[in-house]
């Protein structure tokens, strides 16, 4: 994605006369960013160069930063208009937060007079990527058109076109990577050269994952980001404990493990919280297990990989397109359990989850279904027949 800034002048400064092109008194430069960040860092850079070009007065920064910049930009011109406060606006916010309707100023209040910066924040590529850095990447860029080369650059813009941003409210927005159905590899190994048959695999378009399977996927992240806050606010009530003892205790359990067990799930849903509203998420297929057998799962993860990556498979989107997305949120959850906090599974849903009967407090603790399903049933939408089923 680019984020490209701008920096807006208000009407009075259109009128300054040529002989005097500075103003007659200091700047506000508003942001619509904390201070730390690369429109703060450009102003900062700003700053110096006008206090050379004009130095009467000096460029003071101010900050009016939330809503990923609509703070700002929705009272934008309530400042005043007297030619001593500019302010910056980014795309593609400016464009996207109107068009999703939930902040209050349209596109066309702003108005650009420069644009002066251009930033690329990431490019994403899979771990099997020959690319382990920007200078890889760069470098591959500049190389002359072999067919290594050729392969490797189109390989990289086909990842780019089946790479998706999905958007939700709350900042739990997610990366669903979905490659052609009829790829069997990654697509650094599909797409390897010029020859026929890669231009042919670069024409493949129908997706693995559909438009409403990643609406699916947005929607139980939602799901499961909420289950982790409620769980959170339950830990330490009389019904929280309950709920401890009757996922994680049974009714031997001791007053110290209960408290072992409430600080262990408070620290770990906050940090399974954090990532799903991260934006750094990503919900991928993978081709070669997808071929192997593997797409009549649920999902998994792979624990040595660097980022947040949860594999997504057949079952869950049966699950969520049938209207089951309770089953999906807690699938999430399982996954994210087993990437942040390194959950086994000591047993599954089918095996019985009863703890004292079916599986010990040391062992429920650590199993990444008893996390999905107390998380669940905290939230109120474990069903009487599902938790009969699971706990006997």
């Amino acid at each position: 994605m680019k984020q490209l800034v701008a920096l807006a002048l208000f009407a009075s400064v259109a009128g300054a006369s040529a002989q005097n092109l500075c103003p007659e008194k200091n700047l506000n430069y508003w942001q619509a960013f904390p201070p730390g960040g690369e429109s703060d860092i450009s102003a900062r850079h700003q700053q110096v160069v006008l206090k050379k070009k004009c130095p009467a007065i000096d460029t003071i920064v101010q900050y009016k930063a939330g809503g990923g910049g609509a703070i700002l930009w929705s009272s934008a011109n309530t400042l005043p208009g007297d030619g001593a406060n500019v302010y910056g606006i980014n795309l593609p916010h400016v464009v996207l937060q109107p068009l999703e309707g939930q902040v209050q100023y349209k596109t066309e209040d702003l108005t650009p007079v420069f644009w002066y910066h251009y930033t690329p924040d990431a490019l994403v590529v899979p771990e099997s990527s020959p690319f382990k850095t920007f200078a890889d990447f760069l470098k591959a860029a500049q190389a002359s058109d072999t067919d290594k080369d050729v392969g490797n650059k189109a390989a990289t813009l086909k990842m780019l076109k089946h790479l998706y941003l999905v958007r939700q409210k709350g900042s739990q927005d997610v990366w669903v990577y979905a490659p052609p159905k009829a790829w069997k590899n990654w697509v650094f190994d599909e797409i390897k050269g010029s020859d026929a048959d890669t231009k042919k695999r670069l024409q493949q378009e129908t997706e693995v994952y559909s438009a409403k399977d990643r609406a699916v996927m947005a929607d139980a992240l939602q799901e499961a980001a909420a289950w982790c806050h409620k769980v959170q606010l339950a830990l330490g009530t009389k019904d929280g404990e309950a709920l401890v003892r009757r996922w994680f205790l049974g009714k031997d359990g001791t007053d110290q493990q209960l408290t072992q067990a409430i600080d262990t799930l408070r620290d770990g849903f906050k940090k399974v919280d954090t990532v799903c509203r991260s934006g750094k998420l990503v919900f991928s297929d993978e081709p070669g297990d997808r071929h192997g057998g593997g797409w009549k799962d649920w999902a998994f993860v792979y624990g040595h990989e660097k980022m947040n990556v949860v594999y997504l498979q057949g079952a869950f989107l049966k699950s969520g397109n049938s209207g089951n997305k309770t089953m999906c949120a807690l699938t999430i959850i399982h996954e994210l359990t087993h990437k942040v906090l390194k959950t086994q599974d000591h047993r599954y849903d089918y095996d019985g989850l009863k703890p004292g009967r079916d599986i010990a407090f040391a062992k429920a603790i650590n199993n990444a279904d008893s996390w999905g399903y107390f998380a669940a049933d905290v939230a109120g939408m474990l069903t009487k027949s599902d938790a009969k089923r699971v706990l006997g």
